[in-house]
């Protein structure tokens, strides 16, 4: 599934977030690697709201946990432009 990120909370050793395409929670421990375009380190806590990504997991129930993330493209602001 594809999707931008929409809100993230880190809570002990998981890292909860909702999706815009989707009413589910997903759930990932903090330290699962997430993937990148330029082969940079990054973990799911690094993750902010309006990243896209593509997400792998367990899709079947109410809440989603995932065993893959990649990060699509993040929007980067600069301030005053």
């Amino acid at each position: 599934m594809e999707s931008q990120i929409r809100d993230v909370t880190v809570n002990g050793d998981e890292v909860l977030f909702h999706l815009y395409r989707q009413p589910y929670d997903v759930i990932a421990v903090k330290w699962l690697p997430v993937g990148t375009l330029d082969d940079s380190q990054m973990y799911a806590r690094d993750l902010q709201a309006r990243d896209n990504i593509r997400l792998e997991g367990d899709l079947d129930h109410k809440v989603i946990y995932a065993s893959k993330i990649v990060l699509q493209a993040r929007e980067i602001h600069m301030p005053g432009q």
